[in-house]
């Protein structure tokens, strides 16, 4: 009896799923058998069945194709020690399976042909037959010389064999699940009749080329195999028909609970086995009208116009029948099914059970869609209630703006109304994207625990999620580290590589490391100047003949490790210089270090190495027992011992099915690792349901329902998903037959499930705008499609901006688009209390003061030595993080607001140094005058870990003596004796305000440094720096400090005392001595600024605005010039001599820093607000004081 009960609602099939339990009970020791078309709906089935009943047992879940030859396997007479028969019914004709055996014959062919070793009992005809392949593979065929040579162009021909191998035996087994006629004719030697309508001729002749071949591969290589699967299967039936007996052997019932798609071998099952067994067919179906024979209106339209004539079929629901193709072939296949040769011979019974909505309020839009599908009205001008929050369309501007507002969502949804819901958890929301791997570290950075964070809030909210479909987070690191003990050589090794690969969890286990150890590691590498390469001949294989410079390889970088052990001192040894910084505790790091490069030297070469899979899986397994034994009894470890065993049993009957070990071949172990990669990729496809907010790829959850269902990454190119069409494949040849398979109507139909299944609410995401440029995009077109079917049906109202003009409620409620920014004012909508208690709102706070706070800022003028807010007692203030912060605005209010700057973190170089940075520069100067004041010559190879390779670094090491010469010389100009320095403690009074919170004085105590002699009348230093832009300042702030310090007098001033004089690599600043009272002056400037700054972004940045500053030569007054020119500075860095991009330059507006904190703002009026009001006070004393040797910073001489 076959029973067939269909509805639009999946909790009412689980209904009558129970309903047919209890009409068919079992044994105590039997179990139900439900057929599944997914893991995901037998995991939610079981957990359903438990929530009913509190528990769920007796209960067996299975795919039809597995469940099929199973039952197969009942009543076969098989030789249960025929190891052949056995491995037959595990994986009959699987593609791992075909796929070794056709590398294996292709490769003989290949041989046979092309060299003298290859197998005498080849049939000369394959190379007939196989010469489109042969064709392919003859570009790699060169003669070569040398036995190394023929053993390269070997590995090249066997990798573009394994290519055509996978994608080959990809169609043939589509062709066994969806074209088994085919395969019946090319068995008895027959070829399938192509025809050459709607076809040019050449594309005729290269599908025939196409079925030449795999005709003669099929028949030679799995004919056989196929012929005893048809016979096997032929026996079945026969034996159920000619003894009724045998049907004791088959479950008494069988439930199928809903079914995806129907290939044409597992719908033909299902009707005969009907004839015996009482199955019933719980069919998801989205209408209760007939709908077999709608179709796309556009492929309508197309159609008759293609043919001049009225094409058959309707079309009255624009969302099923453009998306709903796939469940429509289903329900047509079923209501075939109810004819045909076994109609007399079985029991048919159809049973509706679609559930009308009992609801008295007004339907929901989302409720709205669901009744117009299911009975196919063609109803109009829907009514909308603005609070109506079924569905949303969100635009954002990114996929990490996507889960934000999503994040947002769910907790709104969550916390909504909770005296009437409850019941509302986190499990009830599906949250489907197609692109889960790319989205899937997003999606644990948007909704990671508090815990894992490095910042603290009180608003902070955990949501639970999991993402279900991809490996374990255990299984990708343990494979990552196995694999890379073999695998790190194959590249170019850098030093970021090698780091990232000791991060992994496994490999710190089993070198028994901790995480600060592993952060060691990489400071020693890096002080060590490790940057890529192995070792010199590691390098040598990317490197010209004639570059013999192998410095910063592990090698390089672990002896001067191990020498510093053993001699700490900046001697030469070996030509190796011993590191001199190391620390006791870093000795037993350098023994795992040089352990570590051992255990990879030893598996040099391996990838290459041509060996039988037997060897390799044996070598593999002894690997993974010898380096990871602590990862036994893990999730990890059972996952790649699974992949292990799984292609040690596809070898094998690969083997089997060859008749013999001759033609199977060895293969580089690449290739068994790429494999092993792939099947793990595999294992771990399935999505179930969890007990949380469940992340899942894209119609890996169907026909799920869900109370919430938000679909992300909605994006033109990326949903749905285009044919990725196999150039071999033949089926495109012929027209489509009911029942096959597309992944683009596979998306489609997970997003019509999404709107279709979604019980409360359904959000759908794209990327609306550009991040770039914030030009709007269109959505994907089934979004689209939605959108004009919303517009076309909902009701017109006033809108909320004008009410005479009436609007769509979709571009009025249901579209959103959203900010950049998750932090942005517009975010945070005093109607919505809600939205100002997340974390954000603390960010939006810090960001936007004048706006979100209720006091307005109070805004001091410099000249009246006002300070806008203080306390009476700061404290203590480090002077050279005072200068710090006035040089570096952006960062110093980042800083102050608690904004981390992690995008601005540069990864480590992967290449030897070509040049040295400006700040490498700098070191180096630095060094040399080191050198000189301890009276001990700086040597070149004291730098081998730093200097440029080849010709650059003896260029810049000459280029630093050069300009430790003329810094020497210039020394000599005033004395030769630089000052040494000593720290003080400067306590700086500050004048009363306005606005004081208290009515004593504040008062500022500074740590200072200073030249050591108290009665020095001159100070003399020397920097390896340029003397320029934000130097500049540092030298005119540390000048103020001392004339301060000092009490310089009006008489000294006179008498030149108190003279600041910095030598620097590119120039000598000469600060005149000013009074202690107009130093004062100055600095208090300074200290008013560094407060106003931590408050809110103060935009002058100092190397910007000094420029701007000139004394004129006629007047002697400081006047500004050029500042158009610096304010398209400021905004684009448009500088002919700049080599800094704009997006790393902290002067420009461009700069991420700015850009962070002036959102909002016109970054130009943020500049010429602070320009007008600050800059001449703070800088035109600066450009009055200093000059440059002889000249005036502002061009004029004194």
């Amino acid at each position: 009896m076959l029973r067939i009960v269909q509805s639009q609602r999946i909790e009412r099939l689980f209904e009558e799923m129970l309903s047919f339990f209890a009409d068919h009970p079992l044994g105590v020791f039997e179990s139900r058998q439900i057929l599944i078309p997914s893991h995901g709906v037998g995991v939610w089935l079981k957990l359903y069945l438990a929530n009913q009943h509190g528990i769920a047992a007796q209960v067996s879940t299975d795919f039809i194709g597995a469940f099929q030859w199973e039952l197969y396997g009942r009543l076969a007479e098989r030789d249960p020690n025929d190891l052949s028969q056995k491995i037959q019914q595990q994986a009959p004709l699987s593609g791992s399976i075909m796929r070794w055996k056709i590398f294996a014959y292709i490769w003989q062919v290949y041989l046979s042909t092309f060299t003298s070793g290859g197998s005498q009992s080849i049939d000369p005809a394959a190379r007939t037959a196989l010469s489109f392949l042969l064709q392919k593979l003859m570009t790699h065929q060169v003669h070569r010389s040398s036995t190394d040579q023929q053993a390269r162009n070997d590995a090249e021909v066997k990798s573009k064999i394994w290519v055509l191998s996978a994608q080959i035996a990809q169609v043939f087994a589509g062709y066994v699940t969806y074209r088994p006629e085919w395969l019946r004719i090319w068995g008895r030697g027959g070829l399938l009749r192509l025809s050459g309508e709607d076809k040019p001729d050449w594309l005729v002749e290269r599908y025939a080329e196409m079925q030449t071949w795999q005709a003669w591969l099929w028949k030679t290589l799995f004919a056989e195999t196929f012929e005893r699967r048809e016979a096997e299967v032929q026996q079945f039936w026969t034996t159920l028909q000619k003894d009724p007996t045998q049907a004791k052997k088959l479950p008494k019932s069988l439930t199928i609970f809903t079914v995806i798609q129907l290939p044409p071998a597992e719908l033909m099952f299902i009707r005969q086995l009907a004839q015996y067994v009482d199955v019933t067919l719980l069919h998801y179906n989205p209408s209760q009208e007939y709908w077999a024979d709608l179709v796309d209106s556009r492929w309508l339209k197309r159609r008759q116009s293609e043919r001049a004539l009225d094409a058959q079929g309707r079309e009255t629901h624009p969302l099923l029948t453009r998306m709903g193709k796939q469940a429509r072939e289903v329900f047509k296949l079923l209501v075939n099914l109810s004819g045909g040769e076994f109609t007399e011979q079985v029991q048919e019974v159809w049973k509706d059970a679609f559930v009308e909505s009992t609801s008295l309020n007004q339907p929901t839009v989302l409720q709205q869609i669901q009744q117009h599908a299911l009975d196919l009205s063609n109803v109009k001008d829907w009514d909308f209630d603005p609070q109506d929050q079924s569905l949303a369309i969100h635009a954002c501007h990114s996929a990490l703006r996507q889960l934000e507002v999503l994040r947002e969502e769910i907790i709104q949804w969550l916390g909504a109304d909770v005296a009437k819901s409850a019941s509302r958890l986190p499990s009830d929301i599906l949250v489907l994207v197609p692109d889960l791997n790319d989205v899937a570290p997003l999606i644990r950075a948007v909704f990671s625990s508090p815990s894992t964070r490095t910042f603290e809030s009180d608003a902070e909210i955990s949501v639970p999620i999991e993402i279900t479909g991809l490996a374990a987070p255990e299984v990708e690191a343990l494979w990552q580290a196995f694999a890379g003990r073999f695998m790190l050589l194959a590249g170019r090794l850098s030093c970021e590589t090698l780091l990232d690969w000791l991060a992994l969890t496994p490999v710190q286990q089993s070198y028994n490391l901790s995480v600060p150890q592993v952060t060691r590691i990489g400071e020693l590498l890096v002080e060590a100047g490790f940057r890529r390469g192995f070792d010199g001949a590691h390098l040598a294989q990317t490197l010209s003949a004639a570059d013999v410079d192998v410095r910063f390889t592990l090698r390089f970088a672990l002896d001067r490790l191990i020498l510093g052990m053993a001699m700490p001192v900046a001697m030469l040894y070996a030509d190796t210089l011993p590191m001199t910084t190391l620390m006791r505790d870093d000795f037993e790091l350098i023994a795992v270090m040089e352990q570590l490069y051992q255990d990879l030297n030893q598996h040099r070469g391996e990838l290459t190495t041509q060996r039988s899979i037997a060897e390799w899986l044996s070598i593999l397994r002894a690997d993974l027992q010898q380096a990871f034994s602590a990862e036994r009894d893990t999730r990890g470890w059972a996952s790649l011992m699974q992949a292990l065993d799984d292609m040690d049993k596809n070898t094998q009957a690969a083997l089997i099915h060859a008749g013999s070990e001759d033609g199977f071949v060895g293969l580089p172990l690449r290739f068994v690792l790429e494999e092993l990669q792939a099947a793990l990729t595999a294992s771990m496809q399935s999505s179930t349901p969890t007990g949380r907010v469940t992340f899942a790829r894209l119609g890996t959850m169907r026909p799920l329902p869900y109370r919430v269902i938000a679909v992300l990454n909605l994006d033109t190119g990326k949903f749905p998903k285009r044919e990725q069409k196999n150039t071999f494949d033949l089926i495109g040849a012929f027209p489509s037959v009911l029942g096959d398979r597309s992944r683009t109507e596979d998306d489609l139909g997970a997003f019509l499930d999404a709107l279709l299944l979604a019980s409360d609410a359904c959000w759908l995401f794209y990327n609306g705008q550009d991040v770039q440029d914030d030009q709007p995009r269109l959505p994907a077109a089934p979004v689209q499609e939605l959108m004009d079917f919303l517009r076309d049906h909902l009701s017109p109202m006033p809108s909320s901006s004008d009410p005479e003009q009436r609007v769509s409620p979709l571009d009025q409620f249901i579209h959103q688009r959203h900010t950049l920014l998750p932090f942005e004012q517009a975010n945070f909508d005093p109607r919505q209390p809600l939205g100002a208690r997340g974390v954000w709102f603390e960010v939006a706070q810090q960001l936007n003061q004048q706006t979100l706070q209720s006091d307005p800022l109070v805004w001091a003028d410099l000249s009246t030595n006002k300070v806008q807010d203080a306390d009476a007692e700061i404290g203590m203030i480090n002077a050279n993080q005072l200068i710090k912060d006035l040089t570096q605005p952006a960062r110093y209010f980042m800083a102050a607001a608690r904004i981390g700057r992690i995008y601005l973190e540069e990864g480590l170089s992967g290449y030897e140094p070509l040049t040295l940075n400006k700040l490498d520069e700098y070191q180096l100067r630095h060094q040399f005058q080191l050198a000189k004041q301890s009276a001990q010559p700086l040597q070149a190879t004291q730098w081998s870990a730093a200097l440029p390779i080849g010709a650059a670094g003896k260029a810049y090491w000459q280029k630093g003596e050069r300009e430790q010469v003329s810094i020497e010389q210039r020394l000599q100009l005033y004395g030769g004796f630089v000052n040494p320095l000593t720290e003080r403690l400067l306590k700086v009074a500050l004048p009363e305000t306005d606005i004081l919170r208290h009515s004593e004085r504040a008062e500022v105590q500074l740590s200072i440094r200073v030249p050591t002699d108290q009665q020095a009348s001159m100070w003399l230093s020397q920097s390896a720096s340029s003397g320029r832009g934000k130097h500049l300042l540092r030298f005119w702030i540390e000048h103020l400090l001392w004339q301060v310090w000092r009490k310089t007098t009006a008489q000294e001033v006179e008498q030149g005392i108190g003279q600041r004089i910095g030598v620097y690599s590119a120039q000598t600043l000469i600060a005149q001595p000013m009074a202690m009272e107009d130093a004062l002056k100055h600095l208090q400037d300074w200290l008013y600024v560094w407060q106003l700054a931590a408050k809110r972004p103060f935009v002058l940045p100092p190397a910007l605005v000094v420029d701007a500053f000139k004394i004129d030569k006629k007047t002697g007054e400081v006047k500004i010039t050029a500042l158009d020119e610096l304010l398209q500075k400021w905004l684009t860095a448009d500088d002919f001599n700049a080599f800094v991009p704009p997006q790393q330059n902290e002067d420009c507006a461009l700069h991420p820093d700015w850009q962070l904190i002036l959102q909002g703002q016109d970054p130009a009026q943020a500049f010429m607000r602070d320009f007008e009001r600050y800059a001449e006070v703070l800088y035109a004393p600066l450009v009055e004081q200093i000059s440059i040797a002889d000249e005036e910073i502002g061009g004029a001489s004194k």
